[in-house]
């Protein structure tokens, strides 16, 4: 059965960046909390500068779903491949982990990206 969680990517200073971080919150029902799951993203392309929709608010809102098999499919190294631009991102790790959703900011024309992840709990 897959699982989906809400997710968020916040906009990083530099103009142009191949680094960017993920932030995927999920509901543990049997903690009764919240938990953070991060993917640290190195991408083998520089993209502009992007972010969620409403990154930035105060507090942040989670606008990218994040759709996982088993919390396995969410740890150790990830390879990853998809797309950004035309205000959308696309990403599927090699463990079948999507990431999509609206963005702003990003490239005009979607583009192809690649590159390689680190999982870690928030």
């Amino acid at each position: 059965m897959a699982h989906r969680s809400q997710a968020l990517i916040r906009p990083e200073n530099p103009a142009v960046y191949s680094k960017f971080r993920i932030e995927a919150i999920d509901y543990n029902p049997e903690t009764d909390f919240k938990e953070l799951t991060i993917l640290n993203v190195n991408s083998d392309v520089a993209v502009i500068k992007f972010s969620s929709i409403d990154a930035e608010k105060s507090p942040p809102e989670y606008n990218l779903i994040e759709i996982w098999e088993k919390p396995s499919d969410r740890t150790g190294l990830a390879r990853i491949s998809g797309h950004i631009g035309e205000g959308k991102i696309y990403l599927l790790t090699d463990k079948g982990v999507i990431i999509k959703g609206d963005i702003v900011g990003g490239p005009v024309e979607s583009q192809s990206i690649t590159g390689t992840g680190t999982w870690t709990k928030g």
